[in-house]
Formats: C-alpha cells, structure tokens, sequence
C-alpha cells in the first residue's frame, strides 16, 4: 500500500512539473519568437538601405546577446562596404586624372 501512494505521489508531482515546464514554455516562447522576427525585419530593412546607396546605415543593436552580436557583424559589413566604395571611386578618379595627363601631353 506504501508504495502505491508512493508511486501516484510521484505520478502526481512529475505531472505538475511537466504542465510548470509546459506553461513557462507557452509564455516565454512568444517573446523569443517576436525577438527573433523583430532582428530578421531590422537587418531586412537596413540591407535595403544599403542596397539603396545608403551605405551609411547602421542598425542599433538592442542587446548584447547573439541577436546583438550579429547586428554589430551586419554594421561591420556595412562599414566596410562603405570602405571599399570610397577606395574604389578613389582609384576611379585616379585613373581618370592620369588619363586626362596623358591625353595632354
């Protein structure tokens, strides 16, 4: 008989643990999911700025977690990006400066 009433106050406490684990699941899981949408529509929108020319657009990352680890990754991009552009056109009007000097000469 001991063990019966063991064995259902078991039963019972393992069920009231699975539904504890089930409802903080339930309610933490919307956040993590809102957060994870809320980042994809932030780099998605700056990564059309940029593909619009604005290369000086940076996004704030809101935290110091993983989601603020690859924001600070996507402004780094963008920063070098911005970079390679300003050499590029650099070396561009170079190159067109020494043609117009020998064309003059």
């Amino acid at each position: 008989m001991e063990f019966l009433w063991m064995l259902i106050i078991g039963f019972v406490v393992g069920l009231l643990m699975m539904t504890l684990i089930a409802w903080l699941f339930r309610r933490w899981r919307p956040y993590a999911v809102d957060r994870t949408f809320r980042v994809g529509q932030l780099l998605s929108a700056a990564a059309r700025e940029i593909g619009a020319g604005h290369l000086d657009h940076r996004v704030e990352p809101e935290t110091q977690d993983e989601f603020g680890a690859l924001i600070e990754a996507f402004n780094s991009m963008a920063g070098e990006l911005a970079q390679s552009r300003r050499e590029l056109e650099r070396s561009s009007d170079d190159l067109e400066r020494k043609h117009l000097e020998g064309e003059g000469r």
